[in-house]
């Protein structure tokens, strides 16, 4: 027969782990349920898109593979202008006449020659230049960075007005226009 103290004793340790699993349980479920929710978070986050800087201006993206798509598009002032290289082999992105082009913000782009704004986009990677003031500016990729020929440059066009929205004029191109 067991003594009282013997008793309490074995009931002590019959009781500890169970009171440990309790605890084990519930700490279980709360980091858990925690976990989830900093998951759903996570993924959220990470899956949402957002065309806009971290300087609350539009972002609008030039895809630069086997095709230029949008060959035009339509920007506000300060938008950044975003030129992405799709293909395996590194492009150039061309501003020709530098002293007409007012620029609020860039990256990847060097000024060439005090005559020409450019960038040289290496596969899977990206460029961007902020327009300042409102107007046309006509640019060319090259999609051979080191050889300038009309089998390698294509042209295209950044219009950058007010609110991101222009009215054409009669017999302009309008393919591949974004709003």
């Amino acid at each position: 027969m067991l003594s009282q103290s013997a008793t309490k004793e074995h009931a002590l340790l019959n009781n500890h782990p169970s009171s440990l699993e309790g605890i084990m349980m519930t700490v279980a479920k709360t980091y858990s349920v925690g976990l989830c929710a900093l998951g759903v978070l996570v993924f959220t986050v990470g899956c949402s898109s957002s065309s806009y800087s971290s300087k609350g201006t539009r972002v609008h993206t030039v895809n630069v593979g086997q095709k230029i798509e949008p060959l035009q598009i339509n920007a506000g002032r300060g938008d950044e202008i975003r030129w992405l290289n799709l293909r395996s082999e590194p492009i150039a992105v061309v501003f020709p006449k530098l002293d007409t082009i007012p620029i609020s913000c860039r990256t990847g782009f060097k000024t060439v020659d005090q005559s020409l704004l450019s960038a040289v986009v290496p596969p899977n990677s990206s460029a961007s230049l902020c327009f300042a003031q409102m107007g046309k500016y006509d640019y060319q990729i090259r999609l051979d960075e080191n050889i300038a020929s009309a089998e390698t440059d294509r042209n295209a066009s950044v219009f950058i007005v007010g609110r991101g929205e222009r009215n054409p004029k009669p017999g302009e191109q309008f393919e591949n226009i974004t709003p």
